[in-house]
């Protein structure tokens, strides 16, 4: 099967740290994010198709530096007009039916096994949270796809199992300014009586892209942490003066006047007279 992996977006809600890397490439234990799911994709996909736009070369020289047994293909989106847009630049790459990704979700190899054995044509997987005002909530009956709505606790996943109808669909949708979402797409569909099978799994949803994004990138990194490293931590006040060692240091406070050595720092505030001796990300 071919994979469509969306990873244009410019990751507004992760800045400072999206403007100096992409975010499907944070630094997670050594491993950029997206190597996760990528060591996965690689026992099923028999093509990886990137829609890139933001930091493009960037990511371009990450996945170039992978020894992949299969072609990876790029295709770059030179107006950010939404995933409907983007998937839209891989409809002449698919041909039968594909799995499609955000870059910033990790993708276990249960949720592809699960999507691989059902048999449908459209498939939309679901994550319960306990937040739905915040995410694409979708109500479903008898596991098909009815409608969205926020007063669900099951939202989309962003991992999707499509046709190429899908860009039939697209096709008959109206031209409008601004960005298309893929749910719009899928609402259009709904509407016209096509079948979407919602697929509910209870297993972590480990995305970076998150409304609280602090918050889900510690979430990654204790998922994915080894069992021989220390635990995540969170700062919300200034550290001053210290020596950070070994260390995964995230949060809203500041940074002056310190060391860091072998540690990764991410903070949304600006960070001071600090003497970096290490391979470190600090933002």
């Amino acid at each position: 099967m071919k994979v469509v992996i969306l990873a244009a977006g410019r990751g507004v809600r992760l800045q400072p740290i999206t403007s100096y890397v992409d975010k499907s490439v944070i630094p997670m234990w050594g491993r950029p994010f997206l190597r996760y799911t990528i060591d996965t994709l690689l026992e099923y996909a028999s093509e990886l198709i990137f829609v890139v736009h933001h930091h493009a070369e960037q990511l371009r020289a990450f996945l170039d530096a992978i020894d992949t047994p299969i072609p990876i293909r790029y295709v770059f989106q030179p107006h950010l007009n939404g995933t409907a847009g983007a998937l839209w630049l891989a409809r002449n790459y698919v041909k039968q039916p594909f799995l499609a990704i955000l870059g910033d979700v990790y993708v276990s190899r249960t949720l592809i096994e699960v999507l691989k054995s059902c048999s449908s044509d459209y498939i939309l997987s679901l994550a319960e949270v306990e937040d739905p005002q915040n995410h694409c909530g979708v109500v479903t009956e008898d596991g098909i796809v009815r409608g969205f709505s926020r007063d669900t606790q099951w939202v989309d996943r962003g991992v999707w199992w499509l046709s190429p109808g899908y860009f039939d669909m697209m096709k008959t949708y109206p031209d409008t300014p601004g960005e298309i979402r893929f749910i719009h797409i899928i609402q259009s569909m709904l509407e016209r009586g096509i079948s979407v099978r919602a697929l509910k799994l209870r297993e972590p949803w480990i995305q970076i892209g998150d409304h609280a994004p602090l918050e889900s990138l510690l979430r990654a990194l204790d998922f994915f942490r080894p069992k021989d490293r220390a635990e995540t931590s969170s700062i919300e006040t200034s550290l001053n003066g210290c020596h950070v060692h070994h260390s995964l240091v995230f949060g809203s406070g500041t940074i002056r006047n310190s060391q860091i050595v072998d540690s990764a720092v991410y903070c949304t505030r600006p960070v001071e007279n600090v003497n970096i001796r290490s391979r470190v990300a600090a933002f």
